[in-house]
């Protein structure tokens, strides 16, 4: 079984590096390791090319086209896709062919946050723990892939900057292949957010590149979790009464679900209060990306 690792990256000489090195450090050894690079203008090419056992493709800009040239141009039978910003375990590739001995078409690995040290990472670290969890986790995306499920769904659709992973997990879910999660597995993602500048930030991002999934799936527009954005309005303009029980409902639900599956208290009221801020940024930016 052979399987190659596809790393589309860009302007990411910081964290390139170290991310090539826990994959040549896996117990498991990679068929081979290829890094599709958008015409970075900083150091990533040079820091890539000191590797001689690193294949480096340069691409236009775009990660689904990255990801899709990558795994058109491997060899193996598998194909992994990984975050250029992100360190693995060394076992990572082991628990891996482990799942697609077992019969798995597709895997999805555990997330977990780079040596979270600000409040906000413990938060977002402790999220992924909790949602993780082997009781609670049911994939609906995927990251390694049989080659025939590439080849059957047409790999990431070149349109989806956002949510291309979900686009693809469905897909391949609806062409009848198997997607397992392996919680042994585990990712150490660097770029999670570290404070509440790049925590908004990243909605802004999102919700400026999700017009295109929800023109592809409308019945996936999230209106619910829109429903707190309605009650600052009906605080001040309308009606406060009803302004505030529509939020403090909001606030409440969007406590209790996470809190009941395990997160703890202090994590789940900040996250409870920060998405009401983090809502009205990722729509106001998706409403701004149809004009």
């Amino acid at each position: 079984m052979k399987i190659s690792a596809v790393i589309p990256t860009y302007n990411n000489e910081k964290d390139i590096g170290e991310c090539i090195e826990s994959l040549l450090n896996q117990t498991r050894k990679f068929h081979e390791i290829i890094v599709v690079d958008s015409s970075s203008r900083d150091k990533t090419q040079e820091i890539v090319k000191s590797y001689k056992k690193i294949r480096l493709i340069t691409a236009g800009r775009g990660r689904s086209l990255a990801r899709n040239l990558g795994w058109i141009k491997s060899k193996g039978d598998i194909v992994a896709f990984i975050e250029s910003d992100s360190v693995f375990d060394k076992d990572w590739l082991k628990h891996i062919a482990e799942s697609f001995e077992k019969g798995a078409d597709a895997v999805i690995d555990r997330r977990q946050v780079y040596k979270p040290e600000t409040f906000i990472s413990r938060m977002n670290n402790e999220i992924f723990s909790m949602r993780m969890k082997k009781e609670n986790y049911k994939p609906f995306s995927a990251w390694v892939f049989k080659r025939e499920v590439l080849e059957k769904t047409k790999g990431f659709d070149n349109h989806l900057e956002a949510a291309e992973d979900v686009d693809l997990g469905t897909r391949t879910k609806q062409e009848g292949f198997v997607i397992v999660y392996q919680p042994s597995s585990v990712q150490y993602h660097k770029g999670e957010p570290k404070n509440l500048k790049e925590l908004f930030k990243r909605e802004w991002w999102f919700g400026k590149n999700m017009k295109n999934y929800y023109e592809k799936y409308p019945e996936k527009f999230p209106l619910v979790r829109g429903m707190g954005l309605f009650s600052l309005p009906l605080i001040f303009v309308f009606n406060w009464t009803l302004g505030f029980l529509m939020l403090l409902a909001y606030l409440i639900f969007a406590f209790v679900k996470p809190f009941r599956k395990g997160l703890k208290f202090k994590y789940a009221s900040a996250n409870a209060l920060l998405s009401l801020p983090r809502n009205y940024i990722y729509f106001i930016s998706l409403i701004s990306s149809y004009f």
